[in-house]
């Protein structure tokens, strides 16, 4: 049976927040070229504005990643702006506040939901807000389709994508 395999990153930059970060082994997921390579959802700041998922390009092609949706399955979905490539091997982070990202990181975010620098591209729709005490990350491109799928913590584990 296909397996993933996680393990929870905690650096100096981010002594006591959960920084998820998932290394994939052959998976159930519907794309073999773009995956959710880790998320932070329990960050730093009072209410987390640096929540962030990074995605991954595990293939040897470029990606069109344009208008593919993030979610909770929940009513908050975020959406990537049209014409956004991801080449072979790059990754990118999609945060919920730029600069609070940047402040836990030190560098910017690929992306951010909520308008906080001019020079952070941003995502359309509304941030998820993964809950702290388990949630479900959902990928899907532009036709609706899944893509890949995260459960952690206390999320439900029968979701679609996720083994």
């Amino acid at each position: 049976m296909p397996k993933r395999v996680f393990w929870l990153l905690v650096t100096a930059v981010l002594p006591t927040s959960l920084l998820l970060t998932i290394a994939t082994l052959p998976s159930l997921a519907v794309s073999s070229t773009v995956l959710i390579d880790a998320i932070l959802y329990d960050g730093q700041e009072s209410g987390e504005p640096d929540e962030a998922v990074q995605l991954r390009n595990v293939s040897a092609s470029s990606v069109n990643i344009g208008n593919w949706q993030l979610s909770d399955y929940a009513a908050h979905t975020i959406v990537i702006p049209s014409g956004t490539i991801l080449l072979p091997q790059q990754t990118v982070w999609l945060s919920k506040n730029g600069a609070a990202f940047g402040r836990q990181f030190g560098f910017a975010p690929g992306f951010e939901a909520t308008d906080s620098s001019p020079d952070i591209p941003n995502l359309s729709g509304s941030w998820p807000g993964f809950a702290n005490a388990g949630d479900a990350v959902i990928l899907q491109d532009e036709t609706d389709t899944l893509i890949d799928a995260l459960v952690y913590e206390g999320g439900e584990t029968s979701q679609t994508g996720w083994s």
